[in-house]
């Protein structure tokens, strides 16, 4: 599958959610399926509005290589 090419906001979105991920020192896991998915999601639903948690519980569940317990807000993940 071929993504729409990311906006700059969306790419600089991304890239900060990768470098909040190794500051916080997520497992290599977390730090590769969690910005995976948002990059997903930035690419088809754009980053002009916020996220539906909805969304990425969808995405989520397109298997182990995807993630989203940290693209949704803290109090939310926590059903994921």
């Amino acid at each position: 599958m071929r993504l729409p090419a990311l906006t700059p906001q969306a790419s600089q979105l991304v890239e900060e959610f990768r470098t909040f991920g190794k500051e916080q020192q997520w497992t290599v896991m977390a730090r590769a399926v969690n910005p995976r998915t948002l990059r997903f999601l930035a690419a088809w639903l754009g980053v002009d509005a916020p996220l539906h948690e909805a969304d990425v519980r969808e995405v989520a569940r397109f298997g182990p290589s995807w993630g989203g317990r940290r693209v949704v807000p803290s109090s939310a993940s926590a059903a994921f």
